[in-house]
């Protein structure tokens, strides 16, 4: 799979290396993490490339954000993502959240608190594509009928 995404596009593949290297974790772990990230990326590129999407929605900004935005690269199509927290905002720098919103064709925030905690991570032109959408449904659109 990785072979057929670099003949396809060496470049574009030449730069997912260098992106995986720019945002991988700090020490020995966090690289051998990072590659394992990049193998995982090159098959979701080339499943995404055989099913002919045109765009990928990430739900978790920690490592399936890392896969979703090296394969986006790597596949040369866009990628959104969802921004929970609070726990990425304990890691921000660790989880390169600068860098998956930087890329990111648009985020999902769950809440204000986290739209404002991204907005820190991203330059200020990045702010506007960053939406807030809360989990949920909303009960008054439904008709519940109970039956004993």
């Amino acid at each position: 799979m990785h072979l057929s995404l670099l003949l396809a596009a060496p470049t574009r593949y030449i730069q997912a290396i260098k992106l995986a290297l720019s945002t991988s974790q700090p020490g020995l772990q966090g690289a051998i993490y990072q590659f394992f990230y990049f193998l995982e990326a090159g098959i979701l590129a080339q499943q995404i490339k055989i099913r002919q999407i045109v765009h990928l929605h990430n739900h978790i900004a920690e490592a399936s954000g890392t896969v979703a935005m090296l394969a986006s690269h790597m596949g040369g199509f866009t990628y959104s993502s969802t921004l929970h927290g609070p726990y990425i905002f304990f890691r921000p720098h660790q989880w390169r959240l600068d860098e998956k919103i930087k890329r990111a064709l648009f985020v999902c925030c769950i809440t204000h608190y986290a739209r404002s905690q991204g907005m820190i991570f991203a330059s200020a032109d990045k702010w506007k594509m960053m939406h807030i959408i809360h989990c949920g449904i909303d009960p008054a659109l439904f008709n519940v009928v109970y039956t004993p």
